[in-house]
């Protein structure tokens, strides 16, 4: 690379040529001393010389704190995009090497680890905890990977391949091949990696939507649209140590309740609406693994809205805990019920019930508790709404 400085009164230009590409950089001059100018334009040229910030690793090394270095990052020109991927690398790479380092402890002397990117490639484990974001989007592009090999396997060069998890929906164009894109913005901020091009929307199969208030989408689709389902995971989350293993333990369940009533007919009761990755724990199971009773699991009868075609019914989940822990539940429809449709009534909103020798305590939706050996904690969860006016 070649540079030509150009020391102004208001700016200090840096002109560069880097094989056949040319580009100008400005910074502000400083009048007192010119010099100061100067090296502050050369410092943009990190990817070139890094020698400044191979003496900040240095500085720091005494202090054990996490580095992220932009001349390992992203070592291309352009300054905005660099700081901004070196900087997200930095908030991700410490729960990656976490994550990714307690994974290595577990394998056995003769297994390896590759980690995938979100070009669709993969890297070592060691790449993917320092350069932890060249992985930020490779959960989605496993799924494109993924739909572009089954495209080749049936026949197929062109395809959409639609990827709908818990969160959100990814889709991707596959032209014969899969489309790169070597810029994104996540959250506002520019990403200067490599990635598999995939379109990403917050709207998966954990999502909640609602009509709006003319209910267009329904009156357009009468024999279309359901009713609401119970509209929320009922996350229940437990930790503690266990007294009888003599170790911490953490436990974490969501909860079915009554599906939505449709004009094909009624909704089930005590399934999980709209979500996915979720199993039905055994008590047998959860009683084996935790310090915990199960002292109800049952359906929530009459949760579920009236109507020509009745909505599901929730769940009633209650667990006696058989030593001291922390509780944590995060719900929705506590409050506004599973509206029904077309003359149907609305299924019943959700409970959370704390029970505390002879207290009970009805909770809101979103909550955290530190319970005593022998408090109960009870979930009542929502039933679907109805559909059609009762004959």
């Amino acid at each position: 690379m070649i540079i030509g400085v150009n020391t102004g009164g208001t700016f200090t230009d840096f002109v560069y040529k880097q094989g056949d590409t040319w580009g100008v950089y400005k910074v502000l001059s400083t009048p007192s001393n010119f010099a100061e100018a100067v090296l502050n334009g050369l410092n943009y040229f990190s990817y070139v010389n890094p020698c400044h910030e191979q003496k900040v690793r240095e500085l720091l090394a005494p202090f054990g704190l996490e580095l992220s270095l932009s001349h390992e990052i992203l070592a291309e020109f352009r300054e905005f995009e660099r700081t901004s991927t070196t900087v997200i690398n930095a908030y991700v790479s410490p729960k990656t090497k976490r994550y990714i380092g307690h994974l290595i402890k577990k394998l056995g002397r003769k297994d390896s680890l590759g980690i995938m990117q979100s070009n669709g490639g993969s890297i070592s484990a060691e790449t993917a905890m320092n350069e932890s974001v060249r992985t930020i989007l490779s959960g989605p592009a496993g799924g494109a990977v993924g739909a572009y090999e089954i495209g080749k396997m049936a026949g197929y060069s062109k395809l959409i391949s639609f990827d709908m998890g818990g969160t959100s929906t990814d889709v991707s164009l596959i032209d014969g091949n899969l489309s790169l894109a070597f810029k994104t913005n996540i959250s506002g901020y520019p990403v200067k990696v490599p990635m598999i091009d995939i379109h990403t929307v917050g709207a998966g199969g954990g999502s909640i939507a609602s009509f709006d208030e003319g209910g267009a989408l329904s009156k357009a689709l009468p024999h279309a649209i359901p009713a609401a389902a119970q509209g929320t995971m009922n996350n229940v989350a437990i930790g503690a140590m266990d007294f009888r293993k003599g170790k911490p333990f953490a436990y974490y369940e969501t909860i079915g309740g009554g599906m939505d009533a449709s004009a094909k007919g009624r909704g089930e009761s005590a399934v999980h609406s709209h979500m996915t990755n979720t199993l039905n724990t055994p008590i047998e199971a959860l009683e084996y693994s935790y310090p915990f009773l199960v002292t109800e699991y049952s359906i929530r009868r009459g949760t579920g809205g009236q109507g020509l075609h009745r909505g599901g019914d929730g769940i009633v989940r209650e667990i006696e805990l058989l030593w001291e822990a922390d509780v944590t539940v995060l719900s929705e429809r506590r409050k506004t019920p599973p509206y029904g449709l077309f003359g149907g009534a609305p299924g019943a909103v959700g409970k959370n019930v704390l029970i505390r020798k002879n207290r009970v305590e009805e909770k809101g939706s979103k909550f955290s508790a530190s319970l005593k050996k022998g408090d109960r904690l009870r979930i009542e969860t929502p039933g679907g709404g109805g559909w059609g006016e009762t004959a």
